[in-house]
């Protein structure tokens, strides 16, 4: 009866501590893989300069292209916004 128990013990740490879930982390090799960085297609030079002559009027549409890593991965892009050219202290405007 002992060994009955022993046996089952053994059986049910097996069960609970012999199989692991394995997860898949895709890895990007950024040195020779083929994928597209954002870019920003308006305005040209990715960035642009508020002053208070134009507050009233709107300001220009912010585009950029699309990343492509090779694989469907979630992308966010965020416009951030700074008082200072050096960006010191910045905050963001939209996502």
């Amino acid at each position: 009866m002992k060994n009955i128990r022993i046996l089952s013990l053994i059986a049910v740490l097996t069960i609970f501590f012999g199989c692991e879930t394995e997860t898949f982390r895709p890895v990007i090799d950024l040195e020779n893989g083929d994928f597209i960085s954002a870019e920003f297609t308006s305005p040209a030079t990715g960035s642009a300069v508020l002053n208070f002559e134009d507050a009233d009027s709107e300001f220009e549409k912010l585009e950029w292209s699309a990343s492509d890593f090779g694989v469907t991965l979630p992308v966010e892009y965020t416009i951030v916004a700074s008082a200072d050219a050096n960006f010191a202290s910045t905050y963001e405007v939209g996502v």
